[in-house]
């Protein structure tokens, strides 16, 4: 029995085999890859909810992201869809609060964080008429930090105006708050923007 498991583990961890992913892993990144995703040390490759690159700020996204994940352990939050058709993960990617974070100057008031130590924190997400979770962005900007504090780089490349907003279906949680996001970067002509105003 204990050898199959073992194989069961290594046809996983080879991409032989697929099992349901967990809800939220903690992962170390090995490898940028583009403004919106990068590479795990296990070669899984990650595509960030959400976002998409704008051509203008691509390098300048690449950099801060690399500035964010390579930095610290990386926490994944994986919606209802796991994986697109080639394969690579979909998930929404935290990092806890840290000092190499806060050394990052150059965006730092533009950083979004979220408590979150397992559990979303009460008013965290709004229920609609037909049962839909959406993330209640008036919680989400004014909780307290009373738990841990993960900045959310999916919202943060928004806000930072170096992506743009891409609604991924049934991976909407966080939609209404990163959609604001960018239409706050828009609007007041961060990062890629100041060129389009």
């Amino acid at each position: 029995m204990k050898f199959q498991d073992l194989r069961d583990f290594w046809l996983v961890m080879l991409g032989w085999k697929r099992y349901p992913l967990p809800e939220r892993v903690t992962v170390q990144v090995r490898k940028v890859l583009d403004a919106n995703c990068f590479k795990l040390r296990n070669g899984k490759t990650v595509k960030l909810i959400g976002i998409a690159p704008v051509a203008d700020g691509r390098k300048e996204a690449i950099g801060l992201l690399e500035q964010l994940v390579l930095t610290t352990k990386t926490m994944l939050l994986f919606g209802p869809q796991r994986q697109d058709r080639r394969g690579n993960l979909l998930a929404h990617a935290f990092i806890l609060e840290s000092d190499k974070v806060k050394e990052i100057e150059a965006y730092r008031k533009e950083f979004i964080y979220i408590e979150f130590d397992g559990e979303f924190p009460d008013g965290f997400w709004e229920i609609d008429a037909l049962g839909n979770r959406t993330v209640n962005p008036d919680v989400s900007r004014a909780m307290k930090p009373t738990k841990p504090l993960y900045l959310h780089v999916n919202a943060t490349l928004l806000n930072c105006g170096l992506a743009d907003f891409v609604s991924m279906p049934p991976n909407t949680e966080f939609d209404d708050m990163m959609k604001a996001m960018y239409k706050d970067a828009y609007r007041n002509e961060k990062g890629v923007w100041k060129m389009k105003g």
